[in-house]
């Protein structure tokens, strides 16, 4: 395979990760508010006291969103988002990376997306998004949590 080849397959275009993105940002908060309906976990006056609401959003956001993307990403480095763009995460080998790194270091990353939508509340913070994109957008092309994943984006 030629380099110009190569790079095309291990550089998608940077617009296909933010649609990705876009995807599951917008998937994940419905099927959570598909499960607070269903469980009830946010129906009582006590949900809302103290901090329990963040750590029952924590627990639906993290349950939608292994509901949705578990399976695709353990046994083909896709959420949905990246199914439908047609790429994937992958090792810098070009494998589908382990599991647990993609759900329990990678995945960690997921909810930083919302900092921006929380700026009253986490002020400076909400710039994190954002300085994980710059370094996407980098010449390596890799993202800040694929640096700490030791994971890359490829096209399909």
């Amino acid at each position: 395979m030629s380099a110009s080849k190569r790079t095309a397959v291990e550089h998608p275009a940077i617009w296909r990760r933010i649609v990705a993105t876009g995807i599951d940002f917008i998937l994940v908060p419905a099927i959570s508010f598909v499960l607070m309906i269903v469980t009830g976990l946010m129906e009582t006056a006590d949900a809302y006291a103290g901090y329990q609401p963040w750590f029952r959003g924590v627990i639906l956001g993290t349950t939608a969103y292994l509901l949705l993307n578990g399976w695709l990403l353990c046994r083909r480095g896709q959420t949905i988002g990246k199914w439908m763009t047609r790429i994937r995460v992958v090792t810098l080998n070009g494998d589908v990376p382990d599991w647990w790194n993609l759900i329990l270091v990678r995945a960690l990353f997921f909810p930083l997306l919302y900092l921006p939508v929380l700026y009253p509340m986490v002020g400076i913070f909400a710039v994190v998004p954002f300085i994980d994109l710059a370094f996407a957008i980098s010449a390596q092309r890799r993202s800040l949590h694929d640096l700490v994943a030791g994971t890359r984006v490829a096209a399909v």
